[in-house]
This record gives structure tokens, sequence and C-alpha cells, in this order.
């Protein structure tokens, strides 16, 4: 599933940058102020560079730690609420099961959100109008990807929570 994911993500950015390289500006406004005017600039080359390595350093990270979390990575180096009754022996590979699922989702979700930014910069980029940043669109964005953040932490959270004694 992990690779898929990869896969799919980059295959997705892949797309994208097919798609409009064509239409980029020779230099690309990549950072803003406050305001949302242009203070940073890049050349075509090195946004797509990056975008690239961005995605790859992310899904890497969630992809390769996921993938390790089954076969190389010790207890010692899990931290999870009420480790040691998720991480009983009869436990443990379903606990290792549902830890790198939840990778392999935050990984996804992460790629999607940074997909989603690069569009904004596409479209930014190649506007007639001149490059201003719609702060209240980022905002919005950057609240939902916290929002969904928070609901994989508390989820993960009460995953792990132990469970009632039995009476």
């Amino acid at each position: 599933m992990g690779l898929l994911i990869f896969i799919a993500a980059l295959a997705l950015a892949g797309l994208q940058v097919f798609v409009y390289y064509g239409d980029l500006p020779a230099t690309l406004a990549t950072h803003f102020t406050v305001g949302g005017t242009p203070n940073g600039w890049m050349s075509r080359e090195v946004f797509v560079a990056f975008y690239f390595g961005i995605l790859l350093v992310i899904l890497g990270s969630f992809v390769g730690v996921g993938a390790l979390l089954e076969k190389k990575i010790g207890p010692h180096l899990v931290n999870i609420p009420n480790k040691q009754y998720w991480l009983a022996p009869e436990r443990a590979a379903e606990t290792m099961k549902t830890l790198r699922q939840w990778m392999y989702a935050v990984g996804a979700f992460c790629a999607v959100f940074i997909i989603a930014l690069y569009q904004m910069l596409i479209e930014l980029n190649t506007s007639e109008k001149a490059p201003v940043l719609d702060e209240h669109a980022f905002l919005w964005g950057m609240g939902f990807f916290l929002a969904v953040m928070a609901v994989f932490t508390v989820g993960l959270l009460r995953r792990f929570r132990r469970p009632d004694p039995v009476a």
C-alpha cells in the first residue's frame, strides 16, 4: 500500500508538471510577504526540482518509516500511549500494522496537501495578473491541513488507549 501511495502521488505531481510546464514563466514567485506580495523567486527548473524533492522527502519519510515499523524498528523506538500494553508480544504485530497504515495515510494526506499548494503556486504564476498570494485561501488550506492532522492525532491516541478491564 505504501509503495502505491508513493507512486500515485509522484504520478499526480508528474502529470501536473507535464500539463503546466510549458505555461510556467521562466521565473516563478514562490515566497510571499504577509500581504501576499512575492519576495522570493525560483527558476522554472528549480521550482520543479524543489517540488519533486519535497515530495520525495515527505513520502520517503512516511512510507520508509511505515515499511520499517514491522521489519526493523524495535519497540524501544516506538512511542505510543500505553506502550507496554500495545507492544506486548500478543499485540505487537497488529500494533505495528496499525502504525504502518497510519504512517501511510498521513504521508498520503501530506502529499495531497503539497500537490495542492504547488497547484496554487502554478495558478498564481500562470495568471494574467501580477502574482499575489490569496492569503485567505492559503490560510483556509493551512487550517484544513492542521485540523485533519489533529483528527489523525486524536484518532491515533484513541486507538491506543488502554481498553477497560473486563468486569
